[in-house]
């Protein structure tokens, strides 16, 4: 096997890198923290939809709140 013949499109394309090198684990200039923080939000963000919308308490009017 030779690796040095592999190649992936979305990966080594321009477009690719600079998407790879703008994600908070690979971005420079971040302290551990900011990193966790960062992606803690944007992963709670995602999270979010399903419980208010399919959670057990959906029909309640509290349903937006308690999907925080």
């Amino acid at each position: 096997f030779a690796g040095d013949q592999c190649y992936a499109p979305l990966p080594d394309s321009g477009f690719g890198k600079q998407y790879i090198k703008n994600l908070a684990f690979y971005r420079d200039g971040l302290q551990p923290w900011q990193r966790g923080l960062e992606i803690g939000m944007a992963h709670g963000y995602f999270i979010i939809g399903p419980f208010v919308s399919l959670g057990p308490l959906r029909n309640t009017p509290e349903a937006a709140t308690v999907g925080l």
